[in-house]
């Protein structure tokens, strides 16, 4: 089996990333759309067709806005690089207060996750809170996926990772304040370590591990 290029970064963080050594793992990867994988039991779930790990369509608000995929309220609507994009172009069209709109310099289409957390870094309250929404709902798909699958270990890859604790921080709030019936003391949210190269190595060591004999 090939691996998609999700499950790929997925693999690759947790034979040589920020996934190394449990056994047990969910990884969402966030850049342009929201995907993601699971290592249960220290095997890559691979399941009918090698669907599972399709985190970005999970319902999030069943009234929610139309999703690429034709339903409604999934989160990739609400937490990919383009809707993050999209509050903070809000934000600035409708006049709010913030330092986006400086660092823009009126130019909407400079308007990307890496403008916003600067901003963010910078101590701006309206982009804080872009990451805040984002994180939120990240962190409501995260609490279901702890549900199902009990990672020891979450680990969130892509470009729109490179936001570090501005987006990690709201995802440990929520699974903090949202699950009872496990502990989640133990349960680590962490960025990938492997940034670009997480889906080649993946790639690699599954075709090694898969095409040589017992």
């Amino acid at each position: 089996a090939i691996l998609n290029d999700v499950r790929a970064i997925t693999y690759g963080e947790w034979v040589y990333g920020a996934g190394k050594g449990v056994q047990n793992m969910a990884c969402f990867a966030i850049g342009t759309g929201i995907g993601g994988g699971l290592i249960i039991g220290g095997k890559l779930l691979l399941s009918n067709g090698g669907t599972a790990g399709e985190f970005g369509h999970l319902t999030i608000d069943i009234h929610g806005p139309l999703c690429g995929c034709g339903n409604n309220g999934c989160l990739e609507a609400y937490a990919s690089g383009p809707a993050i994009a999209t509050m903070g172009v809000r934000a600035v069209e409708q006049g709010w207060t913030t330092k986006i709109a400086d660092l823009c310099g009126g130019d909407l289409n400079l308007i990307d996750t890496k403008l916003i957390a600067d901003a963010a870094a910078s101590g701006d309250k309206v982009a804080k809170d872009i990451w805040e929404s984002a994180g939120y709902y990240l962190g409501i798909s995260a609490a279901n996926v702890i549900l199902i699958s009990g990672p020891e270990r979450i680990v969130i890859s892509g470009g729109v990772a490179a936001a570090g604790e501005l987006l990690l921080e709201p995802i440990r709030k929520v699974i903090r304040e949202r699950i009872f019936v496990v502990p989640t003391d133990k349960i680590e949210v962490v960025r990938g370590s492997l940034g670009n190269d997480a889906g080649i190595l993946g790639t690699a060591k599954w075709a090694e591990v898969n095409n040589s004999p017992d």
